[in-house]
């Protein structure tokens, strides 16, 4: 090979030698009068421009580049951009390069993390999921922490899906974004993040309600509380409502919410109702309905050989087929007089516990739809809130289906905090507040203001509230998102700052702790540092007592010295440890009321 060297001439050298080592290539090249910088230039140009003599001799191009990773020249030599190779063969989309110039361990890790982060601002997938096997661990959980939350960016649903990530690392992330208030991260992280304990998202959930309740009293929120969207402290409220919504829907762990159309129970049962028999139906209500009574209208459906109950080819029953349509046609009787006659939002339709949530516009559940065009008047939407909440007070606040009343409502809320809609917005926190549990009850004493009203916030956790964030909708756990609704930025300074320890390993075994669980646990770090501290004056005591009675001078001066250094040990210990636990004790004691209210 000669000077001026250039790709063909590599190419047609290595045609011609196909068995030549990886050493012998390398002096070869520097024979041609090309240093080490000059040869990475050289295949710096062919990444970057990706010549055709590429693609039409890939396999020699690979080889080439094996040859030049494991010859003795230095290929991490970065350009007047500080760019390598490896930084070109991401931009390129030439995986198969990317994983021989990795191989070859002459990168660092500054410079294979450049190279990543290029692959992560350029939505390079492929190229992505290679660094994932090279870089440190904790590297990526930095770039997890500073990258793009872009929810388009095939890259972040990668890097969130990382089997990598520990549970207890997933949570914490979570956490940090939920504290900080990043609405869109929250979201995204839901969304795609797979394997977040769920006992994880409850502690937080539990974290972030209890920090939003000096918040809400400091508000005064009651029933007359009206929702304004230009007030900060407004926006701070339901900001932090928003990304409780958002933590309660990811427990509720119910793909495909926005409504399960399955199909009937019996196997061999087709579809009854089509929608002409709904139109007629819907019709015959709308004209007689200050006339008819539902015993009426049950024996007419009976001498049709239909009920409620009969299913439609929608894969509904006739029930809530026409509570969609009184809801499509906003027929205020229509809708009450079949709320008031067994007909519910979500209905069970097999013996599975399959329930069919009732939706109109794709898949909007009814609450959501009735939301967008609540302006003024909230009637309708008060009257399916009743209902929902007649519901959810026979269930069991575990239960599923109490679980998927409880995301309508959320998702709704979500919908309207994204198009500031204050009507249905103060609707919606009025109306959720008025689940109480019903005498005799053994659910704690929490659900009496359902998620509005929460525990008592501990002396430790008063740092954890969350800031106005960005407004998004809601996230639906199947993945069935709106997305027309463009984002709005609220941020603004918090009343209160957050803990700047927060990602801190200890932070959630800290955080997480219940009230009570809390104190004991202070106690216990109490008396065992005072333990330490009796345990040395008892030393002390017995070398004192030695050097008194000891008949060797050199022993009592020995005695002596050892005694004042355990004096000085117990109390550093009791400077730098029992007090400060003692302090902490005091300040996480919960007070007989609070500890009724967190059990």
């Amino acid at each position: 090979m000669v000077g001026n060297l250039t790709y063909e001439d590599v190419k047609k050298f290595v045609t011609d030698n196909p068995n030549i080592a990886a050493q012998e290539f390398g002096e070869k090249l520097k024979q041609s009068g090309l240093t080490d910088a000059k040869i990475c230039d050289l295949f710096m140009d062919i990444l970057r421009s990706g010549k055709s003599s590429i693609l039409n001799d890939y396999d020699t191009f690979l080889k080439i580049a094996e040859l030049l990773a494991k010859s003795n020249i230095k290929i991490d030599i970065g350009d007047t951009t500080s760019k390598t190779v490896l930084d070109y063969a991401v931009v390129g989309g030439q995986p198969k390069v990317i994983k021989v110039f990795l191989d070859s361990g002459k990168f660092d890790q500054e410079k294979k993390l450049n190279a990543l982060s290029a692959a992560v601002n350029g939505g390079n997938v492929q190229e992505f999921e290679i660094f994932l096997d090279y870089i440190d661990h904790t590297k990526i959980l930095d770039v997890l922490n500073t990258a793009p939350y872009n929810e388009g960016n095939e890259v972040m649903k990668i890097l969130l899906n990382n089997k990598r990530f520990t549970g207890e690392e997933k949570v914490q992330d979570l956490s940090n974004a939920s504290i900080d208030g990043d609405l869109p991260k929250v979201k995204l992280l839901l969304k795609y993040m797979t394997g977040i304990p769920e006992d994880g998202i409850r502690n937080l959930l539990k974290i972030i309600e209890e920090g939003k309740l000096p918040l809400r009293k400091q508000l005064q929120i009651d029933f007359e509380f009206k929702v304004d969207f230009s007030n900060s402290d407004h926006n701070k409220y339901l900001s932090s409502c928003v990304i409780i919504a958002l933590l309660r829907s990811a427990l509720s762990n119910t793909p495909n919410l926005g409504g399960n159309r399955a199909e009937s129970s019996s196997s061999g049962e087709t579809a009854v109702l089509n929608s002409n028999d709904v139109k007629k139906w819907y019709a015959r209500i709308a004209r007689t309905i200050n006339s008819i009574s539902f015993e009426d209208l049950q024996g007419d459906l009976n001498k049709q050989e239909t009920s409620f109950q009969s299913k439609c080819e929608q894969g509904t029953v006739l029930g809530n087929a026409l509570l969609e349509r009184a809801i499509q046609n906003e027929n205020f009787n229509v809708i009450k007089f079949l709320l008031e006659n067994r007909v519910t939002v979500i209905n069970a339709i097999s013996q599975e516990d399959r329930y069919y949530v009732s939706k109109i516009e794709g898949d909007k559940s009814i609450l959501c739809s009735v939301v967008s065009y609540t302006d003024d008047d909230a009637e309708i939407l008060s009257m399916l809130l009743q209902s929902v909440n007649a519901e959810q007070l026979k269930l069991d606040p575990e239960s599923e289906l109490y679980r998927l009343y409880q995301q309508l409502k959320d998702d709704a809320f979500c919908i309207a905090f994204s198009k500031k809609n204050s009507v249905a917005a103060a609707t919606l926190i009025q109306n959720d507040r008025a689940i109480i549990v019903p005498h005799g009850s053994a659910t704690n004493k929490e659900q009496e203001t359902s998620h509005i009203e929460t525990n008592s916030v501990s002396n430790s956790n008063r740092n954890v509230i969350s800031r106005p964030v960005a407004i998004v909708p809601p996230v639906s756990i199947s993945g069935n998102n709106n997305k027309n609704e463009t984002p709005i930025s609220t941020r603004a300074d918090p009343t209160v700052t957050p803990n700047n320890d927060k990602k801190a390993n200890g932070f959630i075994d800290a955080q997480f702790s219940s009230p009570h669980k809390k104190e004991t646990k202070y106690k216990e770090s109490f008396y065992t540092s005072l333990r330490s501290d009796v345990i040395g004056v008892v030393i002390t005591g017995l070398f004192v007592a030695t050097a008194v009675i000891v008949p060797s001078v050199a022993g009592a001066v020995i005695c002596g010295v050892v005694a004042v250094l355990v004096t000085i040990v117990t109390g550093l210990h009791v400077k730098n440890s029992t007090l400060p636990s003692y302090r902490e004790m005091k300040e996480n004691k919960v007070e007989p009321a609070k500890l009724i209210k967190s059990v």
